[in-house]
């Protein structure tokens, strides 16, 4: 009984760490596609975009890592239905963090960054505890654990596949870019009344930062969109930027709800001041200075944006 008790211990001490394992390395994952200079192989097992899908790699795989580091650790322990646990708390967390998502986003309208993380915490942790509970009970056929890893399989080399071959339905679709896996749209339309503009699409940390700086020309139907996860207050500058600029704040509802006319570049060994409106927003555009004054764009107006 003693013996019984400490195996169930050691057992349930490593289910915990796994669970802390598993939090870490996939929040590690969250970056290394981007961090490796988006080298596709890394893509197999890393978030390439924010879309539901992706995000269930930093669960999965990590979790199977753990499941395996696990299975030498206690292969002197011989627990009982241990590789069929294992893969149904694996199956279960990707399961969690779906159901979570598409229940707090029906209800709330939106996804927050805050509620994904919880949601990810919630799924690692039911997972490892359901995997222990089910090592509690009686001894199982072989073939449920053949089965389980047929399975397991089976997902991970869906992940693989739908990397580079990505079903086009909304499970698999990055809501920031509008684009699907590893494909990137580096061109959208943004649209006010019957004036189009053909702009280049910034979505990551680095395209912000960057923007339009040094660009010496630039079509009066040309401009580029900035795009942020989340709405916000986004000051923006003209550091090392060589045209006058008008800057439009779009926010979630697709309102224009500030406006920087003819913004001019800032002057060599002079402080840079920054643009900051008072209201948030989820695009940022900026097109050639005077078009808003050319087109008659005023706060409040309506925006169509294709992306």
């Amino acid at each position: 009984m003693g013996k019984t008790l400490i195996k169930k211990a050691k057992v349930l001490k490593l289910e915990v760490l796994g669970a802390i394992f598993i939090i870490f390395l996939g929040s590690l994952l969250h970056f290394t596609y981007e961090w490796s200079g988006k080298f596709w192989l890394l893509g197999i097992f890393s978030a390439v975009n924010e879309s539901p899908w992706e995000h269930l790699k930093l669960a999965v795989f990590p979790a199977t890592l753990w499941f395996l580091l696990e299975r030498q650790w206690l292969k002197k322990e011989k627990i009982p239905n241990f590789v069929f646990a294992k893969v149904k708390g694996i199956f279960l967390m990707p399961t969690v963090i779906l159901v979570i998502f598409y229940s707090y986003t029906a209800i709330l309208g939106k996804n927050y960054l805050l509620l994904d993380i919880l949601s990810f915490v919630v799924a690692v942790f039911a997972g490892q505890l359901l995997s222990f509970w089910i090592m509690l009970w009686p001894p199982m056929k072989k073939i449920y654990q053949q089965i389980g890893v047929v399975f397991l399989v089976l997902l991970l080399l869906a992940f693989g596949i739908f990397t580079f071959w990505t079903p086009k339905i909304f499970l698999f679709r990055d809501p920031i870019s509008g684009g699907f896996g590893l494909e990137e749209k580096k061109r959208g339309e943004v649209c006010f009344r019957n004036e189009c503009f053909n702009v280049e699409l910034a979505k990551t940390e680095k395209e912000h930062e960057r923007g339009l700086m040094f660009r010496k020309i630039l079509g009066k139907d040309e401009g580029m969109l900035f795009i942020f996860r989340d709405e916000g207050i986004y000051p923006f500058w003209m550091k090392n930027t060589f045209l006058p600029l008008d800057i439009v704040w779009i926010d979630k509802d697709f309102r224009v709800v500030y406006i920087s006319k003819n913004t001019l570049p800032c002057e060599e060994n002079l402080p840079c001041p920054t643009i900051s409106p008072k209201e948030k927003a989820k695009y940022v555009l900026e097109v050639k200075g005077e078009t808003a004054e050319r087109i008659g764009l005023r706060v409040g107006e309506k925006v169509n944006i294709e992306i």
